[in-house]
């Protein structure tokens, strides 16, 4: 701003009917950014596109059909009613606070069900009761305590890796099945410590 156009604010601003207080508002509120729009909105959501969606984007945001769209805000609202212990099983995998975003991590349960409500929740219902009791032993924080062996030796036997979580927050292993020597891992663990060992690879590793 030069000097003329710093006199004329100025001047303005004394021959104005408001008090400068009023002018201090309007100034904040016109350097404000413009509200984000919200990335759930049935705008974003549902697919506008001609082609078909390709099987690895369907049930995503942005490649929702309507009637998916329509589950979607169903859930979003059924489990915003749901008491907080229902509520963190849906981001048990490090949720908002590792950068997935809220319509992300529902998509991530509906898919898991083809979109089918009452199928999702309580398949949310089914997983809290395995949350809470992992919630409850911190996540297995000692990876040999949750397996019951070095992971040195588990790994040996049962060949897996991992890698960290998708764009998608989805958990990621890579897993050489056709190496694993069930035998042996059925004498050194079992099925429960390996999913306690699950858990701590996805919180703490």
């Amino acid at each position: 701003m030069n000097d003329a156009e710093l006199l004329n604010t100025r001047r303005a601003e004394k021959n104005s009917s408001y008090s400068s207080n009023d002018i201090e508002k309007a100034k904040e509120m016109a350097s404000e950014k413009p509200p984000k729009k919200d990335a759930a909105s049935k705008e974003n959501m549902i697919y506008r596109g001609k082609t078909a969606v390709s099987p690895s984007n369907r049930g995503f945001p942005g490649y929702l059909t309507t009637s998916e769209y329509n589950v979607f805000t169903e859930f979003r609202t059924q489990i915003r009613l749901r008491p907080e212990e229902f509520r963190s099983t849906i981001y048990s995998f490090g949720g908002v606070e590792s950068g997935e975003e809220e319509h992300y991590a529902l998509c991530r349960w509906l898919r898991a069900r083809k979109y089918d409500i009452k199928n999702a929740l309580q398949m949310v219902e089914e997983a809290k009761v395995r949350h809470e009791t992992a919630c409850q032993n911190r996540f297995y924080p000692d990876p040999k305590k949750a397996l019951g062996v070095e992971t040195s030796v588990f790994y040996s036997i049962f060949p897996e890796l991992f890698i960290g979580y998708t764009k998608q927050n989805i958990p990621f292993y890579i897993t050489k099945a056709g190496r694993t020597d069930l035998k042996h891992v059925s004498c050194v663990t079992t099925i429960p410590k390996m999913v306690n060992f699950h858990w701590h690879c996805m919180v703490h590793a």
